[in-house]
């Protein structure tokens, strides 16, 4: 196992592992200094959130896992689990202390909509499947609630009275001369029993046998509801079939109307497939989930902000909420993560250890010259109490614009429960400096 946290500045492979073996290092060989995009399409069972589809300003797919040189490896903003082979690769957030990775799942939970003060257990005895039931409880829910349960034409022969199709002339001179009023005949219908639905049941048998399955499951009325619609909708479920319905869902589906299910698809063979996932040297793929850090610390931020502070969060996919930069046409529009136009604030959310004084201070700039606005703020975690939750930054020369640093305290080394409660805390203390920073008008708090 090689374990290590996003962000870690580039740090001696001896030093994380030291026991690494030549294997190991061609497996990180395989992994580094390439395109997520390009190792996602090499190896299917890589799966990546969120996903191409999901939209996402900061272009996970042309970043790398991690880089290596032979010595030192360095990680950025991607988070998860990884293996091939024999070879497991962690990625954690650089705020873990212990065995749990409390504020990846706390992140997970706000962004899926999971009510984490249900959880009973939080076993790190996999972690790979522990992130892979987050993801598969959320898409549950959004496919259900937003397509539908999942239908596709199957052909079905009866020998009844009520003919509805096309006769089967075969088969009713077998089964009913002479006549005796029943007709044997063909039909194509939509059935809701099929090799998708019954991969998802299998997969929701499986996750209800993990200790997060409680927690999880039955987090929200939305789980529920989309699990007993694929329970009502599997009535031919047999758990001896597992491999069967395993090796009908090889190939994935295509379907213009039921887009979403390709995605949950992926999600329960990996699921299903955890507990035969092979660990040998004729393992040639990578298997495992990635986490960008920053879409989630962006929607997490999102969560926490956009109600009480009233800011609008643009969604690059659809292209609502952009600043254009040119009174007279639409051409490089921006999206700022968060702003207000009465407040006149905008404010960048950066899952990162320090601001670069060039992009990201060009890039707040940009924003606060064309909306005119009087405050501009970086939004960063932050793991030690010794920093300021608030930073005045400067002052911009001939223009009345402010840039703060607002920074959120990760508690750390406390329990699931405790570390709940006292992020609710530390996030109602980041709403009120942003509050009174707008009471302040052009004073900074400093």
């Amino acid at each position: 196992m090689i374990q290590t946290t996003d962000n870690n500045g580039g740090k001696r492979l001896s030093e994380i592992s030291p026991d690494v073996g030549d294997d190991a290092i061609k497996v990180l060989y395989r992994i580094a200094n390439k395109n997520i995009q390009d190792l996602v399409e090499d190896n299917p069972n890589l799966l990546l959130f969120p996903p191409k589809f999901e939209g996402n300003s900061d272009k996970i797919e042309d970043e790398h896992i991690f880089d290596f040189d032979g010595v030192s490896l360095r990680t950025g903003n991607i988070m998860g689990f990884l293996c091939a082979g024999d070879t497991q690769i962690s990625i954690t957030s650089r705020f873990q202390r212990g065995n749990n990775d409390n504020f990846l799942h706390y992140m997970l939970s706000k962004v899926l909509s999971i009510n984490m003060f249900n959880f009973k257990h939080l076993t790190t005895n996999d972690s790979y499947l522990n992130y892979l039931i987050f993801v598969f409880a959320y898409y549950l829910k959004r496919i259900v609630k937003e397509e539908g349960i999942y239908k596709e034409y199957q052909q079905h022969i009866y020998n009844n009275p009520n003919l509805r199709g096309a006769i089967d002339v075969n088969s009713h001179l077998k089964k009913n001369m002479p006549f005796a009023g029943r007709v044997a005949f063909r039909t194509r219908e939509h059935w809701l029993d099929n090799h998708i639905t019954e991969l998802i049941r299998h997969a929701i048998e499986y996750v209800r046998k993990q200790p997060l399955a409680d927690s999880i499951l039955n987090s929200d009325n939305n789980i529920k509801q989309s699990v007993s619609a694929i329970v009502f909708a599997t009535p031919s479920f047999n758990r001896n079939e597992r491999q069967k319905i395993i090796y009908q869902n090889v190939r994935p589906i295509n379907h213009p109307y039921f887009t979403g299910y390709s995605i949950l698809q992926k999600i329960c063979l990996s699921i299903l497939r955890r507990e035969k996932m092979s660990y040998g040297a004729e393992n040639k793929k990578i298997n495992g989930i990635l986490f960008d850090g920053a879409w989630l610390w962006e929607e997490y931020l999102a969560k926490i902000l956009c109600d009480k502070l009233e800011l609008k969060h643009p969604e690059n996919k659809l292209g609502s909420g952009r600043i254009p930069l040119f009174k007279d046409n639409n051409k490089c529009p921006r999206f700022p993560d968060f702003y207000n136009d009465e407040q006149k604030i905008v404010l960048d959310a950066k899952y990162k250890r320090n601001i670069d004084p060039r992009n990201d201070i060009n890039q707040i700039v940009t924003y606060l010259y064309c909306k005119r606005y009087a405050h501009g703020c970086f939004i960063m975690p932050k793991d030690s109490k010794g920093q300021e939750v608030y930073e005045k930054y400067g002052c911009l020369k001939g223009y009345d614009g402010i840039i703060h640093l607002l920074r959120l305290y990760i508690s750390k080394e406390i329990p699931l429960d405790k570390f709940c409660s006292e992020m609710i805390g530390n996030e109602n203390e980041l709403i009120e400096v942003i509050h009174t920073l707008l009471q302040n008008g052009m004073q900074s708090l400093n």
